[in-house]
């Protein structure tokens, strides 16, 4: 796979293409650990020891990338993991399960931090230790799993933290497609040199740089979000405009065009009962259709 200029944030796609390529692969080994239990707790524990010794070896055992190869070996294992812990979740949503998955997610980046911050000081440094292929990563993303689906399970009146996350998780992935193109943009503007400029000159360092970081990752998810939404309503008044013109038109065809054409001397839709029941099975599957198409479109 070529790394198209200034998309290499795009990697997570040339690798969720290879994961879709080797599917069967995976469905058939995860099949296999749904079987015994026991085979499930066996490859969590030797996949998480697997991480651990690569992440010791500096990433010498793995050499983990986010590219090619290198990096389906990482994503299947984090897939599989997210296959095992949406199946027993409800072992790991419990009452203490929010506060100790915050705990662990802010504590264990925290401590990979000090890790990298160390690493620097090296002679040859590396930053594997914060990619998602790491032991540390792994931990980090279950607990957002628990997190989430703890808050969802919750019992919160009118469900509306549940609704605003899964809203807000519908738009993820466009958000993740479109946030490079926005930060270049706002770059180009000097947006956040002078966003920089302006925390810098009025906080301690370290307060500016947690509030200067803080500000411009919330600036471009916010924008990102408002053009997802706002291409996500014209896609479905789009669909709306085209799915009303396409059913006139076969109303028209099967109703006046399609009588005439066969029965010439009584072109009554009350004669044309075939046509009446070719009219239902394609406007069925006209609707299939648009309803497939919108299912696996990006916005």
């Amino acid at each position: 796979f070529f790394i198209v200029s200034r998309c290499g944030c795009k990697a997570y796609l040339y690798v969720y293409i290879l994961v879709i390529l080797i599917y069967p692969l995976l469905k058939a080994f995860v099949d296999y650990l749904d079987a015994d239990t026991n085979r499930t707790k066996i490859f969590l524990i030797g996949t998480f020891i697997f991480l651990i010794m690569n992440d010791i070896s500096s990433n010498s055992l793995g050499t983990f990338s986010h590219h090619s190869i290198n990096a389906l070996v990482p994503a299947s294992i984090e897939i599989i993991w997210g296959h095992i812990l949406y199946k027993y979740q409800k072992i790991f949503t419990r009452k203490l399960a929010i506060p100790v998955s915050i705990f662990l997610f802010f504590s264990l980046n925290y401590l990979r931090s000090l890790i990298q911050l160390h690493r620097y000081s090296l002679e040859t440094p590396n930053n594997y230790i914060l990619f998602w292929y790491s032991s540390i990563g792994i931990i980090c993303a279950s607990a957002i799993f628990i997190f989430c689906s703890s808050v969802i399970k919750a019992p919160v009146p009118s469900n509306i933290i549940q609704k605003f996350i899964c809203w807000l998780a519908s738009y993820t992935f466009p958000v993740y497609l479109i946030h490079i193109p926005i930060r270049d943009l706002l770059a180009t503007h000097n947006v956040p040199t002078m966003l920089n400029h302006f925390m810098f000159s009025h906080f301690s360092e370290f307060i500016a740089d947690i509030l200067y970081n803080s500000s411009i990752v919330l600036i471009i998810f916010v924008i990102c979000l408002i053009i997802s939404i706002l291409f996500r309503n014209i896609k479905k008044l789009l669909n709306k405009v085209i799915l009303f013109r396409l059913v006139k038109q076969w109303i028209t065809f099967i109703y006046y065009t399609f009588p005439k054409q066969i029965f010439p001397e009584n072109a009554s839709p009350a004669v044309s009962f075939p046509a009446l029941t070719a009219l239902n099975a394609l406007i069925f599957l006209l609707v299939l259709l648009l309803y497939l198409l919108n299912a696996f479109a990006v916005f």
